[in-house]
């Protein structure tokens, strides 16, 4: 990645007019207005606050601002208004209720199209085709349809257990548990079962790592309005290498799943479920939007939890009485004769509030998908230009907490040993991963029957991505199965001392750790086998 050095020395040279007219217009508008702008930075004529932002890290840049200004900051940044949101008060007050629909919508940001991945929901202007969408994905992965697929879960997760215990060097890592992501929401969405270098895998990774992985939408609006920076060292990301990589990831599971709907061969799937809930004289103009809408799960499935699980494992390298403590709490409920199951989670509040923790401790997407406010707004006094972009910042909401920087679960538990349900604790986390407002608001607002745990009855309760629970079941799977059966910890010195680790991140519209050093150890041999019995079963089964 470029420095925001590197960043500044390519594109000061070439930044200018591109911009002035919308500063100009910008300007005038401001004169107009009866209300006052949001505070914010003082913005250059020509580029705005642009060399200002930490372009490989826009979300830390923001929150100073945050800190300095407010709940609600106005910048410009190449032209664009931009309003960034950095409280839940806030959020809530845009994102929900009478004024959410002007909040709603996208950017358009034509260099999607460019990349190939205009087919995603996530950036889908909020209409027709976003609402399409949406009951789709809803259809997919409401609670009564995940609980078909915990055992798939479970079984996944001993896997990408035995693969850590067996060894997995940390540059591969990433590549590790986007595996494990993709193939795992492939037989999910599509019964599509990939072998080991399964195209569309690969692609999945390629394409999550080269887009949501690198590119965040501060680059994309560079190299949209600049648009050869993309051949420029530390933003080469070829858009017909991406466009490649979408075609596989949407057309080949695609097909697969037709062909095997034609065969009568079809296995247990989400979207087999949906095509035969559709009357075939509706199939012929949903094929597309059923398509793209299948591509959306389980691509953002793949960058979204392997980020996730690699803050998590970052987390237990790095605070060992944490990892400990949840251990003991496994050693304590399950036994040594069993490896744990989703009976057992009401019974481990310690890995709920771990799992809180880890979302919390670092967002794996900080600063959200950007929206693109449709009508002027007044909010508390301050003037909001239609044409905005809108970022809610989730990493400053994470913040918003007592030491935010000490990895704590212990915040998220009640005097008794019980998760609390406060919102402060459970929704600033959700909102970072989840989502936010009126394109994630559950249609029935029901709360969960799927469980009593506190984790699943917040994503329940409040607004949220139909992708919530299908995360909040791999995560928990993941990590418990991990808990159980190994220890990840850092490497030591001749003297036999933990060496200090300083972690570095990178990213895009995600963020995640670059490598780290870790070390993995049995922690017992009774549920290795165990282990190794479940993958067995797995990979034996028809």
């Amino acid at each position: 990645m470029a420095s925001s050095y590197e960043f500044k020395f390519h594109i000061l040279p070439v930044l200018g007019i591109f911009a002035l007219a919308g500063f100009v217009l910008s300007r005038r508008r401001q004169k107009e207005t009866v209300h006052p702008y949001p505070p914010g930075p003082s913005c250059l004529p020509i580029i705005g606050s642009a060399l200002k932002i930490d372009f490989n890290a826009p979300h830390l840049t923001y929150t100073d601002w945050a800190n300095q200004y407010g709940e609600i900051v106005y910048t410009r940044i190449l032209g664009d208004d931009v309003i960034l949101v950095n409280s839940e008060r806030a959020v809530r007050a845009l994102s929900e209720g009478q004024r959410s629909a002007i909040y709603a919508s996208r950017p358009p940001f034509p260099i999607i199209k460019r990349f190939g991945v205009d087919f995603h929901t996530a950036t889908t202007p909020y209409g027709s085709e976003w609402r399409a969408h949406r009951t789709i994905l809803q259809q997919a992965l409401r609670a009564g349809s995940i609980q078909k697929y915990q055992d798939l879960f479970m079984n996944k997760s001993c896997s990408l257990a035995l693969l850590l215990l067996d060894g997995v060097a940390p540059e591969d890592l990433g590549k590790s548990l986007k595996t494990f992501a993709a193939s795992t929401a492939l037989v999910m969405t599509y019964g599509y079962h990939a072998e080991q270098g399964d195209v569309v895998v690969n692609a999945a990774q390629d394409l999550a790592t080269s887009v949501t992985g690198r590119l965040s939408p501060e680059k994309a609006a560079l190299i949209q309005k600049v648009p050869f920076l993309e051949y420029i060292p530390g933003f080469m990301i070829r858009t017909s290498y991406c466009r490649k990589l979408a075609a596989e990831v949407t057309d080949i599971p695609f097909e697969f799943l037709n062909k095997e709907l034609e065969q009568g061969t079809e296995k247990p799937s989400a979207m087999v479920d949906i095509i035969s809930g559709h009357e075939d004289s509706k199939r012929q103009g949903s094929d597309l939007t059923l398509k793209n809408a299948a591509a959306t799960l389980h691509l953002a499935a793949t960058e979204n939890n392997a980020a996730t699980l690699q803050i998590f494992i970052l987390a237990m390298f790095l605070f060992g009485d944490k990892q400990r403590k949840a251990q003991e709490e496994i050693d304590r409920v399950v036994g040594p004769d069993r490896l744990p199951t989703y009976e057992d989670r009401e019974s481990l509040p310690y890995i709920e509030a771990l799992i809180c923790e880890s979302l919390r401790w670092h967002p794996s997407v900080p600063m959200g998908v950007p929206r693109y406010l449709t009508e002027d707004d007044v909010f508390e006094g301050c003037y909001m230009p239609k044409g905005s972009i809108v970022k809610f910042n989730a990493w400053a909401m994470s913040r918003a907490c007592e030491d935010p920087e000490t990895f704590k679960p212990e915040r998220h538990l009640l005097p008794n040993g019980e998760v609390s349900p406060d919102s402060r604790l459970v929704s600033s986390f959700m909102y970072g991963n989840f989502g936010f407002g009126r394109r994630y608001v559950l249609s029935s607002r029901r709360t969960l029957t799927l469980s009593r745990q506190p984790l699943a009855y917040a994503l329940g309760t409040c607004s949220a991505c139909p992708g919530r629970i299908y995360a909040d079941n791999l995560l928990w799977a993941a990590v418990v199965q991990m808990l159980a059966t190994v220890t990840i910890s850092r490497p030591r010195d001749a003297k036999g001392k933990e060496v200090d680790y300083n972690p570095k991140w990178e990213g895009g519209l995600t963020a995640h750790p670059k490598p780290f050093p870790y070390v993995v150890d049995c922690r017992s041999p009774k549920r290795e086998v165990l282990l190794r019995e479940v993958v067995s079963r797995e990979q034996n089964s028809p």
